[in-house]
């Protein structure tokens, strides 16, 4: 099943789904173009029931997907294929599937309630949310970005912009870029290390709070005041891992 809509106009993209994963990539036509594929479990008949609709608003389109009331002993999943141009910001809601998004250039606010979260080459802010599932950036920048899992791993790589992070129960594995501006980060962990690298000429300062566990750096470590300072010291940096390790390496 297929749909498609032009984009004239359009600023965000808003799609919310009850039971499937969302994928989005880019393409440089001035369209929107929706696909679903379901999946069921019981009758098989249940998947010619599900309806497909684009709803235009003033400068923004919502996906609509339609199905039928379920029986006992059945279910049916929609995942969504998205084809879009970069500039459209994304609005993205699953409440039992994972999000994929690749070359983006405009802000995304994703969440899903079961499922993991991967996102690549992405221009725009972030604002990510996993209540069970690992969060996975790769090649972003951008200003700010702000992730959350209740269980999960959160793992960064090449990340450039100030990052608010915090899992539940879950490590954390960070490799930033551009850290050298006034700008805050915190990073959080309820039970799991948390690990960061910066690069040589970063300019930071780290204050951290932990349980029992150790400190490690490459930076000057300032033990009694629970600091970590890197060069100048112009971006602030709040680590709190409540039952983990906590690493700052030089990259």
């Amino acid at each position: 099943m297929r749909a498609s809509a032009p984009a004239d106009g359009i600023q965000t993209l808003n799609v919310q789904i009850d039971n499937g994963d969302l994928q989005v990539q880019t393409h440089t036509e001035n369209n929107i173009q929706v696909s679903v594929q379901a999946e069921a479990q019981g009758s098989q008949e249940l998947k010619d029931k599900v309806t497909l609709q684009t709803i235009p608003a003033a400068r923004s389109l919502g996906v609509r997907i339609d199905k039928p009331t379920l029986g006992i002993g059945e279910e049916l999943k929609t995942h969504l294929s998205i084809t879009l141009p970069a500039h459209i910001a994304l609005e993205l809601t699953t409440h039992n599937g994972k999000i994929q998004v690749q070359k983006q250039a405009a802000s995304l606010s994703l969440d899903t309630q079961n499922g993991d979260i991967q996102l690549t080459d992405i221009q725009g802010d972030i604002n990510a949310r996993s209540a069970n599932g690992n969060v996975l950036l790769t090649n972003i920048s951008g200003l700010r970005h702000t992730l959350f899992s209740g269980n999960g791993t959160l793992t960064l790589k090449e990340v450039n912009g100030a990052v608010s992070a915090e899992t539940g129960n879950g490590q954390i594995e960070a490799e930033l870029l551009g850290v050298s501006r006034p700008e805050t980060y915190a990073f959080s962990s309820g039970n799991g290390n948390i690990r960061l690298g910066l690069p040589a000429d970063s300019s930071a300062r780290l204050s951290y709070s932990k349980g029992a566990g150790s400190v490690k750096t490459d930076f000057e470590h300032l033990d009694q005041q629970q600091q970590i300072l890197v060069g100048q010291g112009a971006a602030r940096f709040e680590l709190k891992a409540s039952n983990g390790n906590i690493e700052v390496y030089k990259r």
